[in-house]
């Protein structure tokens, strides 16, 4: 502001006592970056400053009082001249006018607020880990959660309309679409930070607005690999015609365990079931993945037991009991400072022979799984060897998880090994119930909503494709059942939304077994706090040539930083993998007071109409979704539950 100005109000700038600068002593005032006079003072000042600007671009800066602040007098001078602001232009006071000219900044530096924003460079169309410059310009967003998959939807939509672009990496010139071909066009890619965002594959099937080449064939291939990476090649489940009407008798939303055991049992009750599945593949968590050399080895669920007796019973009434492989054993073991370690060396045996008596009479019943095996084995040793353990089932701490909910007494068929797993992965079982007469199971189809008609339901899936069936069944994770049955039932959406979930990220990677030399084991669980949960082999099924490792991963971490882990535990040059593969899977995390959570869910599903299936009712265990499938099967189809058992 101006002497007059300053006068007016009687402010002086403080002093301090003399200081010798360069040799010469002079009194040093201290800049002061808050206006006095409750902050209007400031403003007059700056206000008052004079600016000049040279219109070839040099521009001078006038009086401007020392203690006013840089930025204010920054944005002053570049409103005056009708220009924006930029922040990283630094604006310098001093203490009179200046007639030296000043060096110009950048043309860039001050944009003219009028001025069109320039149009991004071609090359921003290049996919950087999409498929599409909107997966790549969503993934540097760090954007995450349903509106990415939202926004992923709508913009496939316009090139579904109009085609895409010559220089779109899906145009017709490149050879490439996506995996499930719909109609003679490219189905709808896997939505960006999916699960199988990265295993997706490429179908060389061009658009139906140019005959295929004789030299393109249609068969699919995996994507390119990235420098110093293998590829991945995944069995997609693919729909045989499009998904235009459908004539079922119960439509079922999810393809994952619970619904495909679901279907499989209205199916097995005379009924005809469509499976719509979203995920280019079928199983959920029964992710079994095969190498080009046909090595196979399991991504999610990788151990079964002889008490799982409904898995069992779809195996055996299916005619592949023969698929049944029994694990060998394998020692499991415990990961503590870079050394793979016996679980029971690490426990403190002293411990728990003092906690044998708090056993007696003990019951999990209202109690977390911190508190129960706290007692069993001690605090300490909970604390130290059996909560990491613990927390390799769920993938995600289980100390405040219901222990009745980890784990149930069934009856054990003495006539199946122990612990078992399936010829080609756990996956099989997907294979064997979409493989049944009575069951359609369709992926790539996103459903966008649920409306009640009064007789029945109307599905609304991507597209515009609508299907109506007497009677539905909801078998996603609950986030997503929330947000789909909001309209009709809003109790039974404010009872799913209470569930809380936890996302992991689990890679797979496969070595030559000359490659390691690390001893046989069934799967590791780090006793620090570390990125990863647990870590699983392929060794109970052991190969000549190979050997698999799946590690579950937090969700949302750098691959290289988990690539460094994985050598680290591993003790080998992660390169040297000679197959790779990934999925994101979402898990419900439950607490104690969830059976009351369970019993509002039932009660807002007391008819024949809609059900509700899932591994967040009696237990997070393959067999728990089986279960639970069958008693929505016997909700559903009422009449037909007693012949079909």
């Amino acid at each position: 502001m101006g002497a007059e100005a300053a006068e007016a109000v009687g402010w002086r700038p403080p002093t301090v006592p003399a200081q010798v600068v360069g040799g010469v002593g002079e009194p040093v005032r201290r800049r002061r970056h808050r206006p006095l006079g409750g902050g209007n003072l400031g403003a007059a000042g700056l206000a008052k400053a004079a600016m000049r600007l040279d219109l070839a671009g040099s521009a001078t800066v006038a009086t401007c009082q020392r203690g006013a602040p840089r930025r204010r007098a920054r944005d002053t001078r570049a409103r005056c001249s009708g220009l924006a602001p930029n922040r990283s232009v630094r604006a310098r006071s001093v203490r009179g006018p200046s007639t030296a000219p000043r060096r110009a900044p950048p043309a860039r530096s001050l944009r003219p607020i009028s001025a069109p924003r320039r149009a991004p460079p071609a090359r921003s169309l290049r996919p950087i880990r999409g498929p599409c410059a909107v997966a790549a310009a969503l993934t540097r967003q760090g954007r995450t959660g349903d509106h990415r998959t939202t926004l992923w939807d709508n913009h496939w939509r316009k090139i579904d309309r109009a085609g895409p672009p010559p220089s779109h990496p899906l145009a017709p010139s490149t050879g490439r679409s996506c995996g499930a071909c719909l109609d003679g066009r490219p189905a709808r890619p896997t939505p960006p930070g999916s699960v199988e965002e990265q295993n997706a594959r490429t179908c060389r099937a061009p658009r139906v607005s140019s005959p295929p080449p004789a030299r393109v064939a249609p068969s699919c291939v995996p994507r390119a690999a990235l420098p110093g990476r293998a590829s991945t090649t995944w069995q997609a489940h693919r729909p045989s015609e499009p998904l235009v009407t459908h004539d079922a008798d119960v439509i079922i939303i999810g393809g994952g365990v619970s619904g495909l055991a679901t279907a499989w049992h209205v199916a097995q009750r005379g009924r005809r079931a469509l499976v719509l599945e979203r995920a280019p593949r079928l199983g959920g968590a029964l992710a079994s993945v095969r190498a080009p050399s046909g090595y196979w080895y399991d991504l999610g669920a990788h151990t079964c037991y002889n008490t799982y007796g409904g898995l069992i019973d779809i195996l055996e009434r299916s005619g592949r009991a023969d698929a049944l492989l029994a694990r060998d054993r394998v020692p499991y073991r415990i990961l503590v400072d870079g050394e793979l370690r016996s679980v029971v060396a690490e426990l403190s045996l002293g411990r728990v022979l003092l906690s044998l008596p708090r056993m007696i009479g003990h019951s999990k019943r209202g109690k977390t799984v911190a508190q129960h095996y706290s007692r069993i084995v001690g605090r300490r040793n909970y604390e130290r060897v059996l909560g990491p353990m613990l927390a390799a089932v769920p993938s995600q701490r289980a100390d405040l998880i219901p222990a009745e909910m980890l784990f149930k007494r069934r009856p054990r068929r003495k006539d199946v090994a122990h612990q078992f797993t399936l010829e080609g992965g756990l996956g099989t079982v997907a294979d064997v119930i979409a493989a049944h007469d009575g069951v359609d199971a369709r992926t790539g189809v996103t459903v966008e909503g649920i409306a009640d008609t009064g007789d029945g339901w109307a599905v609304t899936a991507a597209g515009g494709v609508e299907l109506r069936a007497p009677k539905v069944a909801l078998a996603v994770q609950p986030p997503v059942a929330a947000a789909l049955i909001a309209g009709p039932r809003p109790d039974l959406c404010a009872a799913l939304s209470q569930i809380a979930t936890t996302t992991i990220d689990s890679c797979g990677y496969v070595f030559a077994k000359g490659d390691l030399d690390l001893e046989p084991v069934a799967f590791f669980a780090p006793r620090d706090e570390d990125i990863f949960w647990s870590t699983v082999t392929r060794d109970v099924v052991p190969d000549e040539g190979h050997r698999a490792f799946t590690f579950h991963f937090r969700q949302g971490l750098d691959p290289h930083a988990r690539d460094a882990r994985v050598g680290d535990v591993l003790g080998v040059d992660v390169t040297r993998a000679v197959h790779r593969a990934q999925i994101r899977s979402t898990l419900p995390t439950p607490r104690l007071g969830h059976h009351a959570i369970v019993a509002a869910i039932e009660a807002a599903t007391p008819d024949d109409r809609l059900a509700v299936a899932g591994s967040f009712f009696a237990g997070l265990a393959i067999e728990d979704c089986v279960q639970r499938a069958i008693a929505v099967a016997d909700q559903l189809l009422p009449t037909a539950a007693a012949g079909a058992r």
